[in-house]
């Protein structure tokens, strides 16, 4: 689909084959998939996109709605330019998002890294890889409570932590509980075999 503009909701599902959809707009976005690539570009939804995929990657750039829900089985997530809440989660594959603003997260992959730059909105958030490495980029100006653990892996952030409690620091890993900049919203951050790394945004 391009060039298609929707006052209410798209709804689409196939079995096998890639779905496409750029330049558009809609109500609500709702795409399905047994087997294939969701590739989502310079949308605007009023409410969410929701996109299941059993086999195959999500990518959205530039696909705006109020909230996201994107889950795959097998295959990556790929979300450049986000806003609202933001759920993401994937089986088997990697989740990175890239130029988000103010969002709300909900992410989880069993096998496969995740990375995140961008700024945060209202929390809770939550951020969970069994076996990947987790990677965050922040503004140096957030204001978060943190809680960040890795059972085989380091933590490290460039954005100093007041830490209120700490848990066994060794070789079966660490944890991290304290606040970023007086603290603020909760974010917490578990990687069962990765590294956790939070950057600050230049």
């Amino acid at each position: 689909m391009s060039e298609v503009r929707a006052t209410g909701d798209i709804t689409t599902k196939t079995d096998f084959g890639n779905t496409s959809f750029e330049n558009g707009s809609a109500d609500g976005l709702h795409i399905q998939t047994n087997s294939g690539k969701v590739s989502l570009g310079k949308l605007t939804v009023n409410q969410q996109i929701f996109v299941k995929d059993d086999f195959g990657d999500i990518e959205l750039t530039q696909a705006f709605g109020s909230s996201y829900d994107l889950h795959t089985n097998s295959g990556s997530v790929t979300v450049d330019g986000a806003k609202g809440k933001l759920k993401a989660d994937s089986d088997f594959g990697s989740i990175t998002i890239s130029n988000a603003e103010s969002v709300t997260l909900d992410v989880k992959t069993n096998s496969g890294t995740v990375e995140f730059s961008g700024s945060l909105s209202t929390g809770p958030h939550f951020i969970k890889s069994d076996f990947g490495a987790i990677d965050i980029t922040l503004p140096a100006d957030s204001k978060l409570d943190v809680d960040l653990k890795t059972d085989f892996g380091k933590i490290k952030s460039d954005l100093p932590v007041t830490v209120t409690l700490t848990g066994s620091s060794n070789n079966q890993g660490d944890h991290i509980t304290g606040a970023i900049n007086g603290g603020g919203e909760q974010l917490t951050v578990q990687a069962n075999s990765g590294n956790v790394t939070i950057h600050t945004s230049k």
